[in-house]
């Protein structure tokens, strides 16, 4: 039964009981997640309507049983053992899908024969931001979308930032965001581990990029690029826009945005920036966190669609 505080209609903070009954509900609804693979027991969610619609859209998402041989056979070569288990996306991807462990629990899943046109798609950089990793189990779920990855190299790091994700925070467990300093100061462990792999990860991402991001600071959509291919940054914004309307001021309060884009940001040190210094062309989209989380998770499935048809098309 649904706890009594997730039928409040205003946000406040749980007492100790109501924290109880939140936890019970929590596993139950944890049990939903395998499909994900993603150990989120614990993880909260800020408001009734998050919990409501993170757990309706879950239940869509199992896509694998548990006791599968193909699940068993991805859990017996797992190279961490930590609380955070590898993605079951080895159940989803196309059998000539491999995936290897960066560290950091970065897992990056990718053709073991690459084409000429390879492209790199992250979600999860920061943790509170789920309808990213959402958004592409929701598109490897789709009918055509192992039609769609036959027909180029898309590499995919579905969380960069695992702690984040599990904890329903934007850091790591160093409070450090993972998208800054990669280009000065001290870098965070993981943004430690991208550069440690940068010629891999440059090499997947070779013909563009796409990572997945929501904002809690507006009510619409936009996105940043870099580089120069119009007709693909146009595509996704028409996505964005059809689903979300475009967001007008400033993105991080120092950003113009115009006409729903913010170009070429490339001081900030952050992920997109260390791959857009280097001539990679890349797309990151900002959903806004105060839409239904079920219609966030949506609209990153057709953004990832749009990113990848324009390569097969």
């Amino acid at each position: 039964m649904k706890p009594s505080f997730f039928r409040q209609t205003q946000y406040r903070e749980p007492d100790k009981n109501e924290l109880k009954e939140i936890h019970a509900y929590n596993l139950s609804a944890m049990q939903l997640m395998q499909g994900l693979g993603y150990a989120i027991i614990g993880r909260g969610f800020r408001r009734e309507i998050e919990q409501q619609r993170i757990t309706n859209a879950l239940k869509n998402l199992i896509v694998i049983d548990p006791n599968n041989t193909q699940y068993k056979l991805a859990l017996q070569e797992e190279e961490n053992k930590r609380d955070f288990k590898i993605t079951r996306l080895v159940g989803m991807l196309p059998d000539n899908y491999q995936y290897k462990h960066l560290g950091c629990d970065i897992y990056v899943f990718f053709p073991k024969t690459l084409s000429r046109t390879k492209v790199l798609i992250v979600g999860g950089i920061h943790g509170d931001e789920p309808a990213g990793p959402l958004g592409l189990m929701k598109f490897l779920e789709q009918r055509n979308s192992k039609e769609i990855l036959s027909r180029l190299s898309a590499s995919f790091i579905p969380v960069m930032n695992v702690y984040g994700f599990t904890h329903d925070t934007r850091t790591n467990e160093g409070n450090k965001d993972i998208n800054r300093n990669y280009d000065n100061g001290t870098p965070s462990k993981e943004a430690q581990v991208i550069k440690n792999n940068k010629d891999f990860i440059f090499d997947l991402a070779s013909k563009g990029f796409l990572t997945l991001h929501e904002d809690d600071t507006k009510d619409n959509f936009y996105l940043y690029t870099c580089g120069k291919n119009q007709k693909l940054f146009d595509s996704l914004r028409s996505v964005g826009k059809k689903s979300f309307g475009l967001a007008t001021g400033e993105a991080n309060d120092k950003y113009p945005i115009n006409n729903g884009f913010v170009k070429d940001v490339l001081d900030d040190g952050s992920f997109e920036s260390f791959l857009g210094n280097n001539g990679i062309i890349g797309i990151t989209t900002e959903t806004p966190t105060i839409e239904k989380i079920d219609k966030r998770i949506e609209a990153n499935r057709l953004l990832i669609n749009s990113f990848l048809r324009h390569f097969v098309l």
